[in-house]
């Protein structure tokens, strides 16, 4: 079963996921994805393992490399911690965890192989993915074996539970 959590930014995905992995406890394996932040202001992000690597995704403070937004992005570090993490969950045999599917994560080819891989695995997948539209999102949006769960500002207090209950119930 793939569930796949979308809203807009901010709605509070992350928490979300963050809690279900909380919930889920040593069934899970995965990553995450944490804002950096210093004297109160965003200035990156970190990719993190559900069993504690933990590396600089994205920073406003490096020059040179593939940027989104404001931010350039090291993809070595999110492949060195993402694949590893990832293929481990799957191996694992029980709940992976991806947060997130975004734009600074799809800028490696061995992100998206990695990910085709777990969602057509026999693993239970919860992810969250960014409302960006393009065709690799697109296409993960249109697979029959997905579902897809829509986190709001009135919802997402319940949405760990829920999606919870649903990979207990098989779907």
């Amino acid at each position: 079963m793939n569930l796949l959590l979308t809203g807009v930014p901010g709605v509070g995905k992350t928490t979300v996921i963050e809690r279900i992995a909380a919930l889920l406890g040593d069934r899970a394996g995965g990553i995450l994805t944490r804002e950096i932040r210093e004297a109160g202001r965003r200035t990156g992000f970190s990719i993190e393992s559900l069993d504690g690597e933990r590396r600089v995704l994205a920073t406003r403070h490096r020059k040179g490399g593939p940027r989104v937004g404001p931010y350039t992005v090291i993809v070595e570090n999110l492949e060195k911690v993402a694949i590893r993490a990832l293929e481990s969950a799957v191996e694992a045999g029980d709940v992976v965890i991806v947060d997130e599917i975004g734009k600074m994560e799809l800028l490696s080819e061995k992100f998206r192989d990695i990910i085709i891989r777990v969602l057509d695995s026999d693993v239970d997948v919860v992810a969250t993915l960014g409302v960006a539209r393009n065709p690799f999102l697109d296409a993960i949006r249109k697979r029959p074996d997905t579902e897809i769960i829509e986190v709001t500002m009135s919802n997402r207090k319940e949405m760990a539970a829920r999606v919870t209950g649903l990979i207990a119930a098989g779907g």
